[in-house]
């Protein structure tokens, strides 16, 4: 078996750094409640650092990846599950996912039950860089949990006299219920998907590198089938699809700079510059040399989706 790179010896992608500073800037409660609404997939890195996130979800379905350990989980409606500070993580494979983000720091939350009484970090707070614990709410335990939080929304929103005490008084009453009618639940992924994570890890750090259908599944310690059938499964699409997404994202970044195309094809792991124009093309709906010439117009942000719908 191939053994792959902890979490803490691989070398860090792009990361957005978000603070407790800057999320509570100029208000008087270090308390927030965020309704994210998304438009695409945003497969962005990100951390808090400062404060917690408390995340309740109303429906729909996203895979949640985290740097810090390697793995994932599918979250649905129902569960609810805590970040740490400076937990680094991110959404993929969205579906009508809707959710909200309880932001609070470390200057509120003492204030949530008195000192010997921090259960709510014991319960619902992962150790070390494990995963965060998930817990599922049954529909009624649901409902009543979104009418808090909608509560303390609205309370923040308005800003009446005594708003600070009553969201105060709503975040505890939102942690008992969530004591009382949370359930437990292990991972909602297979376990075997860890391996996954990381072999999808070191392909996203090293693309260029040549890569087999078989080295992938010996490094994730699978046969090719339960590899190919369980990557599939996480994923959304093939390992091959996925490796020549990645590919095809690194050639477009290197055609901005200079080098003809055959180094680019050769730098991103294609090294046939012709199957890497043919696929560039078909992902792009443009040649290389096309997009080399347009790119300085070109929101590079909304150019790189193109090639998430790659298949093969």
């Amino acid at each position: 078996m191939t053994f792959l790179a902890s979490a803490s010896e691989r070398t860090a992608p792009e990361i957005k750094t978000i603070t407790a500073d800057s999320m509570f800037a100029g208000s008087k409660l270090r308390l927030k409640v965020q309704i994210p609404i998304y438009h695409r997939n945003p497969d962005l890195w990100h951390r808090h650092e400062g404060f917690y996130e408390l995340v309740i979800c109303r429906s729909g379905s996203a895979l949640q990846e985290y740097w810090n350990c390697d793995g994932f989980d599918m979250i649905r409606g129902g569960m609810c599950y805590m970040l740490a500070p400076g937990t680094i993580h991110r959404y993929r494979r969205i579906n009508d996912f809707q959710h909200y983000n309880i932001l609070f720091d470390a200057e509120f939350s003492p204030a949530l039950f008195p000192p010997d009484e921090r259960s709510w970090e014991n319960r619902f707070l992962a150790v070390g860089n494990s995963k965060p614990q998930i817990f599922s709410l049954e529909e009624d335990g649901l409902a009543a949990a979104v009418k808090i939080v909608e509560d303390i929304h609205r309370e923040l929103f308005q800003k009446q006299p005594g708003f600070a005490e009553v969201c105060h008084a709503d975040m505890v009453r939102l942690f008992i219920h969530l004591f009382r009618y949370c359930d437990h639940r292990e991972s909602s992924v297979d376990p075997r998907n860890d391996r996954i994570a990381a072999v999808v890890r070191m392909m996203e750090n090293n693309c260029e590198n040549h890569y087999t259908l078989e080295s992938l599944a010996k490094s994730a310690g699978m046969s090719i089938s339960c590899f190919r059938h369980n990557f599939a499964l996480a994923i959304g699409v093939s390992p091959i699809a996925y490796l020549n997404r990645l590919r095809l994202k690194k050639g477009a970044m290197l055609l901005t700079l200079s080098g003809s195309i055959s180094s680019v094809a050769s730098k991103c792991g294609m090294c046939d510059s012709n199957y890497f124009t043919k696929m560039f093309h078909r992902a792009a709906g443009m040649t290389p040399s096309a997009f080399r010439r347009q790119a300085a117009t070109m929101d590079m942000d909304e150019f790189m989706r193109r090639f998430d719908e790659v298949q093969s």
